[in-house]
């Protein structure tokens, strides 16, 4: 992997960082020690019970992304959703897509029902 798309993806994953601190009103930032293991979430946000993997690129496998998500949340509970970005092209905006298994889907609507927010 080239240093333009490492420096891409650690753009990709501070930008989401933000994102999901605003929209979660938690403290969310980019792991580090996922970057030098690769066992980890992309990114921390000890608020949320969810174990994230970003990717970013022309053709970003979305496979593999929730795949890595859900091998690094087995075993701790949290949810394994994959966050992937295809990249912009001439006339077409990027795209942003979230990606989780059916089963932490069916968990989270479980979960919301019980807390009677649907």
């Amino acid at each position: 992997m080239g240093a333009s798309q490492r420096r891409k993806g650690a753009v990709f994953e501070r930008e989401m960082a933000r994102r999901i601190a605003r929209c979660g009103n938690c403290c969310a930032r980019r792991n580090i020690t996922e970057t030098q293991t690769g066992l980890a979430s992309d990114i921390d946000a000890p608020d949320l019970p969810v174990t994230w993997q970003l990717k970013v690129g022309a053709k970003p496998n979305v496979w593999a992304a929730v795949r890595e998500a859900d091998e690094a949340s087995n075993g701790t509970g949290n949810y394994a959703i994959a966050v992937v970005r295809k990249n912009k092209a001439k006339g077409r905006p990027k795209q942003d897509i979230a990606v989780l298994p059916l089963r932490d889907l069916e968990s989270l609507i479980q979960e919301l029902r019980g807390t009677g927010i649907w």
